[in-house]
């Protein structure tokens, strides 16, 4: 028969033993079961376009996608969510398959206040610009690098309206005319920098022949002050002062122009680089096939087509 003794240390040892379980239990379940909605990992916002046209996103615990045909209501494509492809615009992914991811439409604020989203394949933010680099956004010099110069370097900018970036000092960028250069309309000659949108302009076909265009965009490039241009004159008499990589007719740049060569039957006689002394070059589109016209009476191809 058990002594009142016995009883206290079999009931004492019993009691050890269910706050150990306990215990045991309960670190057991925190461990290994899976991470419920208030602590769980918080999965990005992707979704993936099936090939039935429906949406799936990423479910825990890993994060992966929802195979497709068996979305839950837990598993909601968010509605900025944007289907992207290769190089992170719309499309089909680059993995070959019929299947798309979709990124969300969220936006990086980078330093030099632009923005960049998410691209693919991978959803990650785009680069930043580099502060200070080539095609970087800036007000002055003092924006830039050492080395760069703060310049409009598109091809061509309407009047009032101006697209400053740092570009290299030295590398080329604008590839136009001088203003004074003369074009030649039906009418007569007209100098560049007073070309408008809509004037009529000797242009070339095809088959090489002259005839009337309109001008579907006129405008200029402004220049730094270490700009120079080409002086080419031939031995007609013609002449022009025209940025080196402007191309002639048959493809040639101003650049490569040297004395002794060539174009529309006569001579290069004078081939120089110089400085350039105004604001601003000038360029025009004419419309037609070639986007051609005479500078000078010299044949171009238009920089803007």
């Amino acid at each position: 028969m058990m002594t009142s003794k016995t009883v206290y240390y079999i009931c004492f040892t019993i009691f050890i033993l269910g706050i150990l379980l306990g215990v045991g239990a309960t670190y057991a379940y925190l461990t290994v079961s899976p991470a419920g909605p208030e602590g769980g990992v918080a999965c990005t916002m992707e979704a993936k376009i099936c090939p039935d046209g429906s949406s799936v996103g990423r479910t825990g615990p890993n994060c992966e996608f929802t195979p497709c045909g068996k979305a839950t209501s837990g598993n909601v494509v968010p509605p900025n969510a944007e289907p992207i492809g290769e190089g992170g615009g719309s499309g089909t992914s680059g993995s070959g398959n019929s299947e798309e991811v979709a990124c969300t439409m969220d936006a990086k604020i980078c330093p030099d206040g632009s923005a960049v989203g998410r691209v693919g394949p991978n959803c990650e933010f785009a680069e930043c610009p580099v502060a200070g680099a080539q095609g970087s956004s800036c007000s002055t010099d003092k924006d830039c690098g050492t080395g760069y110069e703060c310049i409009d370097a598109s091809p061509v900018i309407r009047e009032g309206t101006e697209n400053l970036k740092c570009w290299k000092i030295g590398a080329p960028h604008p590839i136009c005319l001088s203003g004074d250069t003369r074009i030649s309309i039906p009418e007569g000659d007209v100098q560049v920098k007073n070309m408008k949108e809509g004037m009529r302009v000797w242009t070339v076909g095809k088959n090489g022949k002259k005839i009337s265009a309109t001008v579907l965009l006129a405008g200029k490039t402004r220049v730094p002050p270490t700009h120079k241009v080409m002086h080419i004159k031939l031995s007609d008499g013609r002449e022009l002062f025209v940025s080196p990589g402007h191309k002639i007719a048959d493809g040639r740049s101003a650049g490569e122009m040297s004395v002794g060569d060539k174009i529309e039957g006569a001579t290069v006689v004078l081939s120089d680089l110089v400085p350039y002394t105004e604001e601003y070059t000038y360029d025009i589109l004419p419309s037609g096939n070639t986007g051609m016209y005479f500078a000078n009476g010299i044949l171009l191809r238009s920089t803007l087509k």
